[in-house]
């Protein structure tokens, strides 16, 4: 008979408390002009974060540009507003606990 209070009472808070306090927070962006917009490419064992530069635009990426070492999202240099930032997050080995490093970029 205790067990089906305290099932109720979660039940109860679950429903009740928890679940619309998260919709309410996960609904809450920023305004557009107050959100910084990344770009987010993943590789396996590797993420590509793209920052615009500083006129807050993208610059033009094209897939003939795609170097996997020094420009891994394709970033057409030859643009002049080309001044975007692009960081990188691998795990090269993950396999051998006693091997694996981390590497920023």
């Amino acid at each position: 008979m205790i067990e089906i209070g305290v099932i109720s009472a979660e039940v109860i808070l679950l429903a009740g408390f928890s679940i619309p306090f998260w919709v309410e927070k996960v609904n809450a962006f920023p305004n557009r002009p107050d959100a910084l917009e990344i770009r987010v490419v993943a590789e396996q064992f590797a993420w590509n974060f793209h920052y615009p530069g500083k006129d807050g635009k993208f610059g033009k990426t094209d897939i003939k540009f795609v170097d996997l070492q020094s420009n891994p999202l394709g970033l057409d240099l030859t643009v002049p507003n080309a001044k975007d930032v692009i960081h990188s997050f691998s795990i090269p080995v993950m396999r051998l606990p006693k091997r694996s490093c981390v590497g920023v970029s």
